[in-house]
């Protein structure tokens, strides 16, 4: 069995995360920490881009106006 197999199986198809969840991540960590953190606990090509759906230009212009702010 494929290691992403295996990784899918272990986490379950049905488990998901929520908009507000993948927005939380992303504008806490941004979008390419949020996704790599996701892809090594097992998620899915599927999985990520239903996340990405989430997202607009808006989200990631307030997480870097943030991350500005508290640096």
């Amino acid at each position: 069995m494929g290691s992403g197999l295996q990784a899918a199986n272990e986490l379950g198809q049905d488990q998901r995360i929520s908009c507000s969840e993948v927005r939380y991540y992303v504008e806490k960590y941004t979008a390419a920490v949020a996704e790599s953190y996701a892809r090594s606990q097992g998620a899915t090509d599927a999985q990520i881009n239903r996340a990405r759906r989430c997202l607009t230009v808006n989200h990631f212009r307030r997480a870097e106006r943030w991350r500005a702010s508290t640096e």
